[in-house]
């Protein structure tokens, strides 16, 4: 029977184990242009979770990753990498209190208002998109006209069509509604969005074919545009500028969250 010594079991033991690192994460203390080699201190951690993406590639098997307890950090965390069955790559918590929470959510401050009730967001650097908005803890639709309390429940009807246009002889140029999003109602069941490429009077053209084909007499309704907010809570992203729109009205004392589409929350 082959017999090991412990000197020899220490060195079978140490590929994996010897080498693993802990890396620390805080959002009151963090600050991301530190090393990597200052960030295995707790009383020097890294900051967000854009850092981590940044390094993830760069995590061994066995690594850990600790956030601190009773912080918030925003955004999302994007594996990019694992580790081995015996030697995963661990995500934790270090420190006191509540369990640290990774979310998509971002608090948007400094309101502009741009008339007419509606106020626009500063640039929102981490956010390529939205697609979630909570007001005081309710989540909020975006804007649509008409409204979704509107007449015949909110939809518009055309009266004839081709391969990538509807004619509605009731719709006016009032507005423009170029670069907002069509949601029409392509079969009975079925409802397909496309960008509105141009708008012309009674006619609404979009680039991408609609592969279930449209008929005649359906229902419709535009979304995606500054001009649909008109109720407290709606709102529009422009995806260009990175700033958000939310119809205010008069209401004082509102607390604002939004989401990236890229950056889930955790349920």
């Amino acid at each position: 029977m082959r017999q090991f010594t412990l000197s020899s079991l220490l060195l079978l033991w140490c590929p994996w184990q010897c080498l693993a690192t802990t890396y620390y994460f805080s959002t009151t203390r963090g600050n991301d242009s530190r090393s990597p080699l200052l960030a295995k201190n707790p009383q020097t951690p890294w900051q967000t979770t854009a850092k981590l993406n940044a390094f993830f590639g760069a995590l061994q098997p066995g690594d850990s990753i600790l956030f601190k307890r009773g912080e918030v950090f925003f955004g999302s965390i994007q594996a990019s990498k694992s580790g081995s069955p015996l030697s995963p790559i661990v995500l934790g918590a270090y420190g006191q209190g509540e369990r640290p929470v990774i979310s998509g959510f971002t608090t948007v401050s400094n309101w502009k208002s741009v008339g007419g009730g509606i106020y626009e967001s500063p640039f929102l650097i981490n956010q390529s998109a939205v697609n979630l908005v909570v007001i005081n803890g309710i989540n909020h639709a975006m804007g649509r006209y008409p409204n979704a309390s509107a007449g015949n429940k909110g939809y518009l009807n055309f009266e004839s069509h081709g391969a990538n246009f509807i004619v509605d002889e009731q719709l006016t140029s009032a507005t423009n509604w170029s670069n907002a999003d069509l949601v029409v109602r392509s079969t009975r069941y079925t409802i397909d969005k496309v960008k509105i490429s141009f708008h012309s009077q009674k006619q609404i053209n979009f680039g991408t074919e609609i592969p279930n084909g449209l008929m005649d007499g359906y229902g419709y309704f535009v979304q995606n545009h500054l001009k649909t907010l008109d109720q407290f809570g709606e709102w529009y992203y422009n995806s260009s500028t990175r700033k958000l729109y939310v119809f205010f009205g008069q209401q004082q004392g509102v607390q604002f969250q939004g989401t990236s589409r890229n950056a889930g929350c955790l349920d």
